[in-house]
């Protein structure tokens, strides 16, 4: 449910907010451990045993039924020991702590009559988590880096319910990037100017990862995809550390041969061969003009048709000269470079300060592109630094500092409707543009929408700066009860640039090879074409456009502050109750201007808005169920906007400054109400005996629109065409139903079952539209802004079984089906004329036609072949058997169905989706052997190999059903037999067949194949 508030609201709404500061709780960051201590031979409980957390000042008394809880414990393994007077004391060690949860563990005590005697045992790890009412996966640090996957990302990619769709960012069970929520150490990870989350995480730092797909409390907020909480590790009282370096063998990024060769496939040879018949001319004796047909081929017709004043004029060979400076090696290189990625953590006792400790991490990256550009390769680097202190037994206070930074190419006309991306489109229902952050991988550079090299200048230099605060006091009044109050700062940066300018000195003389004579000089910019930027498009006698475009140039900032508080309280045996609260303050600066000539295209805006939430939640537990009831209330409290609303026909805004106010025509500003919405949430899981359980979750989920779209100012002045951001826009909303079932398998075995329902409407459409009168007819509107006009639902299965546990192997699968729809509705334009109509989205279209596209699955399998430390024969003090990982992973997607529309029958056409295109599948592998050098000190060697057996998977994006691209090629394949996407020959003899399926500008070869195998080398150094 959602609401509007007036502004005269506002206060008493913040004044009761700041009454309640002390009652709140934010996003889990810690674990609970809870059981019961009793007398091993009779059962009787013991009141008064100690049930103690080694080396933390937290523990708890057993009651009069021998129940003991112990709350705010970290994540991790930790050690516990239980003990009461005339029994032997028990301790249990590697007591896994999970992040959210319950860890169950009971203490059988046996009577004594020697005192101080104890016995140890290792906890087992609980097959199946009775307390969680969702499908949740839980990884923990050494899971994390036991995958051979290159990233955070590509670990995410391989769980249940998450997917990264061709690079192009993650999905959550259908829905884009911008509606997850990634938090980590409570902080929010996803960028608050453009609601991209961030990945590229030191695999190191991380001691646990949560992702909740499915139904999560109230406690999270601002997400209706789903929350991936993430929890750092903390200094402790002796010196750990790790460093990780590793490097790739170079090679290209795509199968087959290089870019020079498919371009001189194309210049040299096709036009070469490529005769037509021309009417050629020339003067007999008599003065008179004869006109004659003649046959010549590409590269005469073009030469002939030089001017006669040209240097080119009938000299095709100084042409293809011209062709082969430009694709000369220097420029054409490319595939001969390392990816690299180095990262190390670092940890322990501050000397001299008393029950202090830090801990550090970085991570640098730099990966190179799938051809040359203006910029060749990708970089990212981060870092932490984490102070943690312990005043008093029941104080901690934590301190948390992230840096990141991240440099690479990204196209700056983002600004387009998806309605353009075609079905490639239908999982992205949002119309934030993809295109909007710096290209990390191949795929992103694939996609980007350049497909012919030369084209490589339309792309812009990207940089984002980030730098995040957090300050964390908690205070243990009592084992059952803590509170925390935790100071938030968040600042970003961005920074776009065009490419830097072509070298303008440089010289360049070529020489017709059949004419010693005839030369050319290029100067200025075309001498060092085709790299480097202009700023305007530069063609020549080739009919090649060689770079140039519009170039660009953004300084934005952001920031965010903000407070959260919360108290935890285990009020009795049956309710863990949770009360929580949050207030963050923005301020956005945005400047962008598309043509850096005349200053065409303007983004401009300068806002601080505000947001608040409260919640409660009371975590019931009883001996048949566990039931998590919690509501949570969502404020949006938007800073003042121009007034477009009063009058949106009126075509009288000019732009003349930078700021509201400072501009001419209409200058009115207004306060738009406070948004509000209500979000209720229900989960209960159902032990069933103490092997299996089900489980079932219902909640209301919301967002805010992007900030983008609620604030925006866009100005392209020669086409009089406006953007309006509308913070009156509501909350994206999520409704989603869950069931599940879970079975321990002989305690070796988990198996899970989800399936799940989720509705989202209030999804934002590009460009809904006012007319004037005078206007209504022209191409371009007076106004434009955005409209909550788009929904999509989303159904899936999804199964997963693993084996978490075992001295040589460790195994995981998962599987899941899933079945999206969506649609628009409403209208997308609005007119003064009162005689016409509102004009309706056109449902028929194939870009808004309300579709329900057909399921996709996808499958997962890893597999941890190890050796113990202790296995095998010792030579020269070594054992060569023993620390051996030898772990696999198979990857399989079904691919999504298109429409084959012979001839481009204008819509609708049926039947729709009638090809699909073949799976994709890979294998990675690791291999990885440590040596320990005394008890702390171990190096660890490693290889990994991505996509092992070289497998060739048809890259989608080469084409689109839109394209004539795709028709002359569903047509070729025909031909010779093949589907849709078939790999290796098939799909290159189709193309080979109809040469006009793949050319230059339209589709480049080169995008065909993506991702060839991959091998790394690394050195790791761990000291434990």
């Amino acid at each position: 449910m959602t609401t509007s508030i007036t502004r005269k609201d506002q206060l008493a709404i913040i004044g009761i907010i700041l009454l309640t500061l002390g009652n709140f709780l934010f996003a889990a960051a810690s674990g609970k451990i809870a059981g019961r201590v009793f007398d091993a031979e009779t059962n009787e409980p013991l009141p008064g045993a100690n049930v103690i957390v080694e080396g933390t000042t937290l523990g708890a008394a057993a009651d009069t039924d021998g129940n003991y809880f112990i709350l705010n414990v970290r994540p991790g393994k930790q050690t516990v020991t239980a003990s009461v007077i005339g029994y032997i004391q028990l301790k249990v060690t590697d007591v896994g702590v999970q992040v959210g949860l319950t860890t169950p563990l009971d203490f059988a005590l046996t009577p004594t009559t020697v005192e101080g005697e104890e016995v140890t045992i290792i906890a087992s790890r609980p097959v199946i988590q009775t307390d969680v009412g969702n499908s949740r996966t839980i990884l923990d640090g050494s899971e994390l880096a036991a995958l051979p996957v290159g990233s955070f990302k590509e670990v995410l990619d391989k769980q249940m319910g998450i997917q990264d769709v061709d690079a192009r960012g993650l999905f959550m069970r259908g829905q884009r990037q911008f509606s997850i929520s990634m938090m980590i150490d409570g902080i929010e990870t996803r960028d608050i100017i453009d609601d991209q989350v961030y990945t590229r995480f030191n695999p190191d730092e991380i001691q646990q990862a949560e992702i909740s797909a499915g139904g999560y409390d109230a406690s999270m907020g601002n997400a209706t995809a789903g929350v991936i909480n993430l929890v750092t590790k903390e200094g402790g009282n002796r010196y750990t550390g790790t460093f990780d370096y590793r490097l790739s063998q170079p090679g290209r990024k795509h199968f087959g041969p290089s870019i020079k060769y498919w371009y001189d496939k194309y210049y040299l040879e096709g036009w070469t061969n490529d005769t037509a018949t021309v009417q050629w001319s020339y003067t007999d004796p008599s003065g008179g003009q004869v006109w004659i047909d003649t046959t010549v081929n590409r590269w005469e017709r073009i030469a002939h048709a030089q001017d006669k004043s040209s240097p080119y004029y009938d000299r095709p060979s100084l042409i293809q000269e011209l062709y082969r400076y430009f694709m000369r090696d220097e420029a054409t290189r490319y595939g001969d470079e390392s990816d690299m990625v180095i990262s190390g953590t670092f940890g322990g006792p501050i000397p001299f300060i008393k029950n202090t400790s830090f801990f550090t991490s970085f991570r640098r990256e730099k990966s190179y592109y799938l051809y040359p550009g203006p910029l060749d390769h990708y970089f990212d680097q981060n870092g932490l630094i984490k102070l943690t202190t312990r005043p008093s037994k029941s104080i901690k206070v934590s301190a948390h500092f992230r840096y990141t930074e991240k440099t690479g190419l990204n196209r700056y006309d983002y600004y387009r409707s998806e309605a353009q991306t075609g079905d490639l489109g239908i999982m992205s229902p949002d119309f934030q543009s993809e295109k909007r952050f710096a290209f990390e991988g191949v795929e992103q550079v694939a996609w980007s929408g350049y497909g012919a090299w030369p084209y490589t200048c339309q792309m812009g230099i990207f940089s984002q700066y980030r730098h995040q605060y957090g300050l964390t006091f908690t205070h243990q009044l009592s084992p059952r009860t803590f509170y925390e109050v935790k100071l938030l700062a968040d600042y970003v940066r961005t920074h776009g640039d065009q490419p830097p300018l072509r070298d303008t000195s440089l010289v360049v003389i070529l020489t017709d090879p059949n004419d010693p004579t005839a030369r050319v000089t290029l100067t200025g910019p075309m001498a060092q074409a085709p790299l480097g930027f202009w700023e305007v498009p530069i063609s020549n006698v080739m009919e090649f456009v060689l770079g140039g475009s519009y170039g660009y140039v953004e300084r934005n900032y952001a920031r965010s502050t903000g407070l959260r508080v919360n108290l935890t309280s285990q009020v009795d045996s049956y309710n863990q109750l949770n009360l929580g609260f949050e207030y963050l303050s923005y301020e956005f600066r945005k400047r962008e201007y598309r043509n850096t000539i005349d200053r065409m295209g303007k983004w401009l805006w300068h806002v601080r808005p505000a947001s608040a939430a409260l919640w409660v939640m009371d975590n019931l537990t009883f001996e048949g169920a566990v039931i998590n009831a919690s509501v949570r209330a969502d404020f949006r409290i938007p800073d003042q906007w121009w007034n477009w609303r009063s009058d949106p026909y009126n075509p009288v805004w000019v732009w003349t400054g930078s700021e509201p106010g400072d501009s001419a025509g209409i200058e009115e500003l207004y306060q738009p109400p406070i948004k509000t919405a209500i979000a209720p949430r229900l989960s209960i899981s159902h032990p069933i005996g103490e092997a299996a359980k089900v489980y079932f979750n219902w909640g209301h989920y919301y967002k805010e629109p992007p900030f983008e779209r609620q604030y925006i100012y866009y100005r392209r002045d020669a086409l009089f065409f406006q953007h309006f951001g509308d913070p009156e826009l509501p909350f994206e909303k999520a409704v989603q139903y869950e069931v599940g079932y879970e079975h321990n398998i002989a305690n070796v075995l988990r198996l899970a079952l989800s399936g799940y329902h989720k509705d989202v409407k209030n999804l934002l459409m590009d460009r809904i539209s006012f007319r004037s009168y005078e206007r209504q007819e022209t191409e371009y509107a007076n106004f434009y802004t955005w409209g909550p006009n788009r929904y999509m639902s989303s159904q899936g299965l999804e199964a997963r079984i693993e084996k978490r546990q075992g001295r040589f192997l460790t195994a995981w699968f998962n599987y899941s089906v899933q079945m999206y729809s969506r649609g628009v509705y409403g209208f997308r334009a609005f007119y003064e004329d009162t005689t016409q109509a509102p004009g309706e989205f056109d449902r028929e279209s194939l870009e808004n036609q309300n579709l329900k596209r057909p399921t996709e699955a996808r499958f997962n399998l890893g597999m941890d072949f190890h050796t113990p430390p202790d296995f095998g024969p010792s030579l020269l003090g070594f054992r060569p058997m023993a620390d051996i990982n030898l772990n696999f992973l198979l990857w399989w997607r079904q691919q999504p169905p298109e429409t084959y529309n012979p001839g481009r029958v204008e819509t609708p056409y049926a039947p729709r989706y009638n090809v699909r295109w073949i799976p994709h599948w890979a294998v990675n592998m690791t291999f990885n052997k440590k040596f320990r050098i005394g008890s702390r000190f171990t190096p660890v060697f490693y290889v990994e190999v991505y996509n092992l057996f070289n497998t060739k998977n048809m890259w989608r994006g080469a084409f689109n059903e839109k394209q004539a691209a795709f028709e002359n090629y569903m047509a070729a394949l025909d031909e010779v037999g093949g589907k849709p996407g078939e790999r290796g020959d098939l799909a290159e003899e189709a193309i080979g067949n109809n040469p006009t399926t793949l050319l230059p500008f339209n589709g480049s070869p080169w995008f065909l194949y993506l991702n060839p195998r991959q091998i790394w080398a690394g050195i790791r150094f761990e000291l434990n």
